[in-house]
């Protein structure tokens, strides 16, 4: 419990996940601003601003906080320290959950200040609706961070754990159209109102097989790193 603490205030204070930040709060507030300059102060500006630019680079803000830490650790052999002090593996699987939760907080914070910003300014027409979608935010931002994370023990290259769940995420988008799949159609599970559709439990499928994909790739690196010591 005590690592966890510490890791996750190390997540938060990290260079990447402000810049996450920086770059999720652009991707909200610009197409905010561009509504109110071009089209008044008419319609919900809150959900036409969830659903322009964010939903099609999250998968990589979600990614960009903590994914590849211990990547970089192992080059300082810091992880070695770390699994002789905690053992039995327990550093690994505390930082998926630290890398989970720093994902989708870093899709969360931003939706949460358009959401005062657009609540102070009249423009959240359903307010209850509205806050239930902050679920997706933290559901999407776990789900391709962990499997973001789980990418880091099956490579040596830092920008494949964080350039892979974007690629899928955009094949996905491109694809499921044309495959009769619309109700899993990805942008979907962060922002419904793009087709106006409301949340359903289909928003939460695709976070789920990821987060269960990362969580099967980080046991089995951590095996397969084991294996290889006790041969070596």
């Amino acid at each position: 419990m005590k690592f966890l603490k510490t890791d996750l205030k190390r997540a938060f204070s990290e260079p990447t996940f402000f810049i996450g930040l920086i770059l999720g709060i652009l991707s909200l507030f610009g197409p905010a601003v561009y509504f109110m300059l071009t089209d008044g102060m008419s319609g919900d500006i809150y959900s036409r601003s969830r659903s322009y630019i964010l939903p099609f680079a999250a998968p990589l803000l979600a990614a960009m906080p903590y994914s590849t830490m211990i990547m970089i650790e192992k080059e300082t052999h810091f992880r070695i320290m770390m699994n002789t002090k905690m053992r039995n593996n327990g550093y690994e699987f505390i930082r998926f959950a630290v890398c989970g939760i720093s994902g989708g907080m870093v899709l969360l914070i931003p939706q949460l200040l358009l959401f005062v910003f657009c609540l102070a300014a009249g423009q959240v027409n359903n307010i209850a609706g509205s806050a239930k979608g902050f679920v997706l935010a933290l559901s999407f931002g776990f789900g391709y961070a962990v499997f973001s994370y789980g990418l880091t023990f099956v490579n040596r290259q830092r920008y494949i754990p964080a350039v892979i769940p974007q690629v899928i995420y955009l094949f996905c988008t491109y694809a499921f159209p044309h495959l009769d799949l619309e109700r899993f159609y990805p942008p979907l599970d962060l922002s419904p109102e793009i087709y106006g559709g409301n949340i359903t439990s289909d928003r939460f499928i695709i976070p789920s097989v990821l987060a269960l994909a990362g969580l099967i790739l980080t046991a089995a690196g951590i095996v397969i790193e084991k294996t290889g010591e006790t041969r070596s």
